[in-house]
Order: structure tokens, then sequence, then C-alpha cells
């Protein structure tokens, strides 16, 4: 009996096998499929989306998630597909409009040929900034985006150049020369939008460092109060991912002219992903700000490359007002998404400064030390650069320490730590130390990464910690941040010391 049993559970098995080969194909085929790959379809020609072949019975079957494998007779075609971006684009700023993120760029598809506007998620936005030259600079908004007004004097010659390092408005790299986001040993369309403010037409070139030479764009005519835009080709090594500009006046100037410039280098590839990557501080005193400074997304696009986004590609809650006890989460939306994040208010307030105007020493003289001296740290000023600075060191893992000494003896639980005005040379890792003696030193904080002094960023540090009685407070560097020159320095622009009490 139970032999029989055991033969009768064999026979079901192997029918049920078979009726379920039968369901799915029709067939009693056991079938040995082949993949016959995707055909990918352009503007002009409908591809052929995945399908599998039978090598016994010669069928056709294709595969989707909520139908699972079941038999076509033919190759299922797939949709159209959206124009091939070419070298042959033209941007244009439409009637009316005055801001460069309402620019429309056009290209000729490189399949029909056919003219249609791009997609601005390839457009990547950089900030020019001032290196050297005749011109003046100062970074200005224009609309969403940084941008960089050059003001050329009266008399300015042709022939005149002024030389620009892009300093990269998506925040990814400390230095003036920026990486862009770019695979390297790659050409790159790089677009210059101009505006001349002035009531004088002016005649430019504009270039950009490609293969080590300058690519430079024809001769551009800027109408007085009017716009017009640049477009080279730029290279981008792997030993040397970025990029130096010059811009070349042509017209001899007799009255001042100012020209605002801001670009794009173009991708020309689609936002596959978008992560938050830093948050910045979560915890905050009652009145303070939130530090968007510390706040990063990253988009990944469809060919692997990442870039961090400019601030003004998001908005952010919580940006720009007085934090109290009941702002409990910052809300970060890029398009449709939205990122967000808890954060603490703490309902206290400063009392004095124990720092202001007392003396400071330091483990090293510094670079300019009659320019840049210790009292610049204590002595309330935290514009220009109006910093100390350490001597300049060949490796990022340099030690440098500050120390304030208060005079007496202070309870203090409250440190705050100012970039100076460019947010240049901050620390990347850094612990704070205080003594009553100068002999024994307790640690009550420590930083291991600061996710913002790799981005220049200016938001002061807001050190909390548990309330000590001090009479020296130490700030050592284990990282520092380098510039140009390759150095490696360590800048402070103000530090502050408190005691904190709860607010009424």
């Amino acid at each position: 009996m139970r032999k029989i049993r055991y033969v009768a559970a064999i026979v079901l098995v192997v029918l049920t096998a078979l009726s379920c080969c039968f369901v799915f194909t029709g067939c009693y085929c056991q079938h040995k499929l082949t993949e016959l790959v995707k055909e990918p379809s352009t503007c002009i020609k409908q591809g052929l989306r995945t399908a599998y072949k039978c090598e016994k019975c010669g069928k056709m079957f294709a595969y989707t998630v909520d139908k699972g494998l079941y038999e076509i007779k033919e190759r299922e075609k797939a949709p159209l597909g959206k124009h091939t971006v070419s070298a042959d684009n033209e941007f244009v700023m439409p009637e009316g409009k005055t801001e460069f993120s309402d620019m429309e760029v056009y290209s000729v598809c490189a399949e029909c040929e056919e003219k249609f506007v791009v997609d601005k998620d390839g457009l990547i936005p950089f900030t020019p900034s001032d290196n050297n030259g005749v011109a003046s600079a100062k970074h200005v908004r224009e609309g969403e985006l940084s941008a960089t007004e050059f003001t050329f004097p009266a008399g300015t010659q042709s022939g005149a150049k002024q030389i620009i390092m892009p300093l990269n408005d998506s925040k990814s790299d400390s230095r003036a020369n920026v990486h862009v986001p770019f695979e390297a040993n790659e050409s790159r369309y790089l677009i210059v939008y101009i505006y001349n403010s002035s009531d004088k037409d002016v005649r430019i070139t504009y270039g950009a460092e490609c293969y080590g030479e300058y690519c430079t764009s024809p001769e551009i005519a800027i109408p007085a109060r009017g716009y017009a835009t640049a477009a080279v080709d730029v290279y981008f090594s792997r030993s040397q991912p970025r990029s130096y500009h010059e811009l070349t006046m042509i017209s001899e100037l007799d009255t001042a002219v100012t020209l605002k410039v801001l670009g794009y280098y173009y991708s020309g590839e689609k936002v596959k992903s978008v992560e938050l990557t830093s948050k910045g501080r979560t915890e905050y005193m009652l009145g303070e700000k939130l530090d968007t400074d510390g706040i990063t997304l990253t988009a990944t696009y469809a060919n692997g490359v990442t870039r961090v986004l400019s601030h003004g590609e998001y908005t952010v809650n919580l940006a720009d007002k007085e934090l109290t006890v009941e702002d409990t989460k910052v809300v970060v939306t890029y398009k449709k998404m939205t990122f967000s994040y808890d954060i603490i208010v703490r309902n206290f307030k400063r009392g004095e400064n124990f720092a202001r105007g007392k003396a400071a020493t330091a483990s090293e003289a510094g670079f300019n030390p009659s320019q840049f001296g210790l009292n610049k740290l204590t002595d309330g000023q935290y514009d220009n650069f109006n910093a100390w600075g350490s001597d300049p060191h060949d490796s990022a893992m340099s030690s440098v320490w500050v120390q304030i000494d208060l005079e007496n003896i202070e309870t203090i639980d409250n440190i705050v730590l100012y970039a100076r005005h460019d947010g240049c040379y901050f620390p990347k890792a850094y612990f704070v130390e205080v003594s009553e003696d100068g002999v024994a030193y307790e640690k009550v904080f420590e930083e291991k990464e600061d996710a913002t002094a790799s981005v220049m960023g200016t938001s002061p540090r807001n050190i909390l910690f548990d309330t000590v009685n001090a009479r020296y407070v130490r700030i050592t560097a284990t990282e520092l941040t380098n510039g140009s020159g390759g150095k490696y320095y360590l800048e402070f622009a103000e530090i502050e010391v408190f005691k904190t009490t709860e607010a009424n």
C-alpha cells in the first residue's frame, strides 16, 4: 500500500509539471530558451523588446512581471525613442525672459535632423570666479543660480584678459578651480551666458582650457543692456579634471563696463536618482538659523556620473528663519522629490562671550602674523579676510592648534567657530579641549569629518557640550583643507565661548 502511494505521488508531480507547462506555453515541450536581446528604438525607428526563443520547438515568448512568461507570435515592438542630442546646439533666451534659468537649449537630432528642445537636466551650472586680470568681481544671484559680475574699468584696452577659474555652484570642491562632475578623458560642451548691464556695446571672446590649450569662441557682440552666449568645447583629463577660463575684451573702453557671467557644462544625460548625502547640523539653539550649507543633495545621472546640486536647485522649508522649539523637521524638496530629517532646537540663549578681546596663542606663528595675527580670532570682526591663518602644510593630515586664554576660570558649555568669509581652510577634522591650569586638558568635543568644510561652507559651527569649568579653550585641527598652490592651512575668522542658560 505504501509503495502504491509513493508511485501515485510521483505521477501526480509529473502531471502537475506538464499541466503547468501546457498552461503557460500551450505545449508539452520542456523548453530550452535563448534570449533575443532588445534592439533600442530611435526617434524614427521602433526597436524590439527582449524575447526568448525555444531551441527545441521554435516558439517565442515574452516576459513581464504581471503576466510572467507568455507565448508571442512575433517580436514585440518598443515605442519610438527620443531625439538624439548632437553637437549642433543653440541657446536662446525667450522673448520677455531675463533669467538664465529661463534659457532654452535646442539641438538638431543626430537621427532625424529635427530641431528640438533639450531637457535641462543635462545642464550642470557653475559660477565663474575672479582669479586675476583687469576686472574687479563680485558674486550675485541670477534667478536660482549664482553669477559673477566683472567690472572692466574705463581705459581697458583691446586684448585685455580676465582669467577665470569656475567655482562650482554645487559645492563639489573646496578649491577655486573646480573639479567638474564628468568622467575623465571626455570632451564636454561649455555654455557661458553673459549680460551687459552697461550702456555700451562690447565685443569679447571667451575661451576655456582644452587639451592644455585655450579653445576660444568666435568674437561675441554683447549689446548694451543685452544678452549673449558663448559656446566652446572643453576636455577634462584624468589627472586634471578642471577647466581654466579666459575672457578677452576686444572693445576699447572709454567708460566702465559690467558683465554678469554664469554658465553650464552640458552633459546631455538625465538625472536618474537623487540622494540626501549630508544633513549638516541637527542640534540648534533658539533663534539660530538652519545650517543650509551643510545640506547636500547628490544627483546620479544615467551614465553613472554624479554631481552635488546647487542650493538654488532645491528648496528647504526652514531656510532663512530663526528657529523655534516647534521646528523639529527639515524638509528638502527637489522637483517632485522630498527628503526630510529631524532637528532639535534647544530652548537656550547665550550669555557673555568670554573670548572677546582675550589673548590667543597657537602651535605655530602663522603664514602672515603681521597682517593676520592671532588677535583676529577674538576681535569681533568676521568680514573679508579678517582671520588668522596657520603656516602652510604639505599634507592635510597635519596637526595645528589655537588656544584662547579666558583670563579667569569660567563655566562654559558652548563654543562657536567661524570660517573666514569665503569658507576657505576650515578644518575637516578637529577636537576641542579645555583646561583650568593650562596643564591638564579635558576633551569635550570631537568632529572627525566636517562635511561642510570641504565644500567651503561659511556657516558658523555651533559646538555644544556638557557644562565645564575652564580658563583655557584649545581647538586642535587634525585634518586641514587646501587651496591654491596645493598647500594646506587652518584658518578661523573668530572663536566665541559662552555659557548658555534656559530662555524665558
